[in-house]
Parts: C-alpha cells; sequence; structure tokens
C-alpha cells in the first residue's frame, strides 16, 4: 500500500481538510483579507461523506480531499468575492500527498466562497432558520442534515453561525412534550444533547440548555448564576487561534495516541493561552537514530519526551534530546524524559559512555539513575512505587522558578528510580542546574540547562495538573518557547 494510500485510511476528511486550512488557507486570508476575518465563516459543512464524517477506504470518493468552504454575506460578497475566489483558486490543489481531484468541475457550490443566503436557500428553500414547528417538519431531514453537519473551522459571530445554531437549537415544542409524556419526566426536563465543536464547549450547551437549572430544581438544591465568562473566552481561544507551532512528541506508544492524551491536552491548553495551535508531530523512538534523527525532528519548534517504562526505544529518544539540546530546541522531559536528560548529558557532555539507568542496564559502570535508596533490597514491589503530590523547593533565579512564581510547589509523582546524588556535582558542573529538589535536598526533582532557551525537564507528571483555563507553568512555558523559536526562524 502507498504512503498515500496510508494516509487516506488514517486521515478522514474533516481532519484533512482543517490541517489545509490552517497550513494554506489561514495565512493567506489573514495576510490579505485579515480586516474582513470577523465576517467570514470557514469550514467543511453540506454535502459529501467528509461533511458527514462517514470518511472510510470505500467512501473516500467525490468530494474527499482537501478543502473548504467560505461563507460571507451577500453584500461583502459583492465586495470581495472575486478577489476571494481568486485566492482559494491559488491554493495548492495537494496536501499531505492527497489531490482534490474535482475542485472546479463537481465541487462548483460545494466548496470554496459561497453566499450564505445561497447556501441555506439550497437546503432550507429559504435563506432564514424555520421559526414554527410546521416550517421546520416540512423541510426534509436530509436537506436538514446537510445544513447543519459537518466542522467550522473560523467561527465568528456572522448571519452563517446564527443561522446554524438557530437550526440546531430549534426544537419543536410539541415533540419536547411527547418526550416528556413517554419518558414521565416534566417538559422542561428534556433537554437537547447537541454536538460540539471542541469538548470543552460542552458546559456551555449544557447551561444554554438550563440543565443546572433543572438538577438544582430536583435536588432541592440553591440555584445561583454561574459566572462562565472565562470559560467562554477559553473556549473562542481554543476555536480561533491566531498562530501554530509544531512540536514533536518522542515516545513508544505513539500509534496509539490516547497512550499520551493528558500530555496532548496540556499542551493544547498551553496553545489556547498563547493562541496557538499546537501541532503535535508524533515520532516513533524506535525509528529515530543517530543518522536520520536531524530529519525526522526537521522543522519543529520543540521536543517533548513523555513518560514511560521499558527499555524499547530508549536511543531513539536519547537522540532526540541530545538533538533538541545542540540544536537550541526548546526541549520539556516529563519523569522518564527528565532521567533520559541526565543519561544523555552523562553520555555526551561529561564523556561517561555507558552512564544509564539501572532500571534499562543493571550493569552499567555508570548507573546516573539508580533505584530509590528505600527500596534497595525489596522484593515484592507492590505499593513501592513514590505515588502521589510530593513538594518541591524551586532555586531562586531559575526558570522554573520563574515559570512558577513560587519557591515551594507541589507536583504529582509515580516513579521507582531517581537522580544517583553521586553524580550531582559532576552534572552541575558541567553546566545543568538541578534547580528543583525535594525539601530535604535529598531527591532532585527538576533539572534545566540555563545556557539553553528552554531546555527543562521534571521527574514528576504535571500534564495531570493542567487545565484548560489554567494551563500548566511547565507546559505553558515550553509552549511559549516553541512559538519564539519558531518566529525566530521565519
Amino acid at each position: 500500500m502507498s504512503d498515500a494510500a496510508e494516509l487516506r485510511l488514517a486521515t478522514p476528511g474533516a481532519e484533512l481538510s482543517r490541517g489545509y486550512y490552517r497550513d494554506c488557507g489561514r495565512p493567506l486570508l489573514y495576510e490579505r483579507f485579515g480586516q474582513y476575518m470577523d465576517a467570514l465563516t470557514v469550514g467543511l459543512v453540506g454535502e459529501g461523506s467528509e461533511c458527514f464524517g462517514f470518511d472510510d477506504w470505500l467512501s473516500m470518493d467525490h468530494d474527499y480531499g482537501p478543502s473548504f468552504c467560505i461563507w460571507l454575506s451577500d453584500g461583502l460578497f459583492d465586495e470581495i468575492g472575486g478577489a476571494l475566489s481568486e485566492l482559494y483558486a491559488s491554493l495548492p490543489q495537494e496536501y499531505m500527498g492527497v489531490r482534490y481531484a474535482y475542485r472546479r468541475e463537481q465541487s462548483a457550490g460545494r466548496r470554496g466562497v459561497i453566499r450564505t443566503g445561497d447556501f441555506y436557500r439550497k437546503f432550507l428553500g429559504t435563506r432564514t432558520a424555520p421559526e414554527t414547528p410546521r416550517e421546520w417538519l416540512a423541510i426534509p431531514e436530509t436537506y436538514l442534515a446537510a445544513a447543519t453537519n459537518g466542522v467550522l473551522f473560523h467561527v465568528p459571530d456572522t448571519e452563517f453561525v446564527r443561522t446554524r445554531e438557530k437550526l440546531l437549537a430549534f426544537y419543536p415544542e410539541d415533540v419536547r412534550r411527547k418526550i416528556a409524556l413517554f419518558c414521565n419526566v416534566e417538559p422542561s426536563h428534556v433537554l437537547q444533547n447537541l454536538d460540539a465543536e471542541i469538548l470543552y464547549q460542552v458546559p456551555l450547551m449544557m447551561e444554554h440548555e438550563h440543565l443546572a437549572d433543572v438538577v438544582c430544581e430536583s435536588l432541592g438544591l440553591e440555584n445561583r448564576t454561574p459566572d462562565l465568562d472565562q470559560w467562554r473566552e477559553m473556549c473562542a481561544r481554543w476555536m480561533h487561534p491566531e498562530k501554530s507551532v509544531e512540536v514533536a512528541l518522542v515516545g513508544k506508544y505513539t500509534k496509539l495516541h490516547d497512550a499520551y492524551i493528558s500530555v496532548v491536552e496540556a499542551l493544547k491548553h498551553a496553545g489556547v493561552a498563547h493562541r496557538t495551535d499546537v501541532r503535535i508531530r508524533w515520532v516513533d523512538s524506535e525509528t529515530v537514530t543517530p543518522e536520520n534523527v536531524a530529519e525526522v525532528l526537521k522543522g519543529v519548534s520543540g521536543v517533548l519526551v513523555p513518560g514511560g517504562f521499558g527499555s524499547r526505544g530508549i536511543d531513539g529518544m536519547l537522540c532526540a534530546i541530545r538533538y533538541a539540546r545542540e540544536n537550541k530546541i526548546p526541549y520539556l522531559g516529563l519523569c522518564l524524559g527528565m532521567q533520559l536528560a541526565i543519561v544523555e548529558f552523562a553520555r555526551d557532555v561529561l564523556g561517561l559512555k555507558d552512564a544509564h539507568s539501572i532500571e534499562l542496564m543493571p550493569d552499567t559502570m555508570h548507573p546516573v539513575i539508580h533505584l530509590m535508596p528505600e527500596q534497595e533490597g525489596v522484593l515484592d514491589l507492590g505499593g513501592t512505587l513514590r505515588l502521589g503530590s510530593y513538594p518541591c523547593k524551586l532555586a531562586p533565579g531559575s526558570k522554573a522558578h520563574e515559570l512558577y512564581g513560587a519557591d515551594l510547589i507541589h507536583e504529582r509523582h509515580r516513579h521507582r528510580y531517581e537522580v544517583n546524588n553521586d553524580y550531582r556535582t559532576a552534572l552541575t558542573d558541567a553546566g545543568m542546574s538541578l534547580c528543583g529538589l525535594s525539601p530535604d535536598g535529598r531527591i532532585v526533582e527538576m533539572l534545566e540547562l540555563p545556557e539553553h532557551p528552554f531546555f527543562l525537564a521534571t521527574q514528576a507528571h504535571p500534564e495531570f495538573n493542567s487545565r484548560p483555563n489554567r494551563p500548566h507553568p511547565l507546559f505553558l512555558g515550553f509552549v511559549g518557547a516553541a512559538v519564539e523559536k519558531q518566529e525566530k526562524t521565519k
């Protein structure tokens, strides 16, 4: 099977088009039509299996391929519609190895620049959403589905979005009463569970449906109006990034993305704070070698090595860490990612060529990572992990101290091995800062390289403490450094 065929198997049409807009369409739109972006809606809605999310090996036909729609009002269409169409026609017809074969023939009026009124008139018979149940029921279900399916990539407050939201929210009251009757609940307790563009919109949608009111009423609880302004702002930032940045996640479970779901979400949280779409290059560490590491990591603005265990793929992670260190690429190491940063530094800076963790090489002559002393001789490993929240003192003036803005922090841990204190002096003398220690000074919790733009690693798992509206400081700093790196290389 060809690379292109494998790509089609792995990439649904909507996601392919989202990337196409992000990488090819959005930069040009902001450059040439930036003053109009609040009046344009961009997405993939209408006919075609990719709009309905039915893409698979057999149905990737017709309009499948990199494309999107731009909807605008009649007046704006008359003003800039021609210029927008010229820009759209100039975009590459191939993206990620997939070609859009039917752009000019079959897809006329289905992709490209479209009048909002013409779009809705095509499916609804009118340019506005129905106002009564009779009008709503008169529209064939297939047309309603075509008018409201798909995904939006750029969602300002426009006529298109308002009409779409009205269609999605419309539910005849008599239908609601019928459901209530047959389910033996109050009509006010029948709530719509609509699809959301992003997961974090769901609380806003449930508030719109008065879920909290119903719950408080049913349980006899005090009902208060929540302040969701911050959450709304966070969702708006998420859906309307101003830039994008690519970082490499180097691990051995990259074929199963959910294995790193907390890390991925923490990166996205930080991206939202920076108004940046964080794109992840999934790098299988088993495939990385000293010979190909430069090509594998070419163009990325950050490298992250997450937690893990076992010897598989370790050499590739070490190659990636060295490349990031020597080429001044922002680096963030988590748990195993910190331990391997120690190993790489010991090998390639201190010259201890067989330096390693005794977990991975028990007979190493330089065990820079060793078993926690209290576990020496323990044979029954059940319940012996250093698990849960532990305190860490940060060195004043360090990058970590700057990011956290605190002297003492607490982070979640899950490990059995730690930095061997016999090597601490050698590491610091060579330029490594052990910037985070346990309060008693015995355990190395965090390290950084002061001469590097951003090289920071922690024994902890900070990804578990990140929130969409409160990104973790380490991820916030890492993504910020990656954005800065990208800006400097343009």
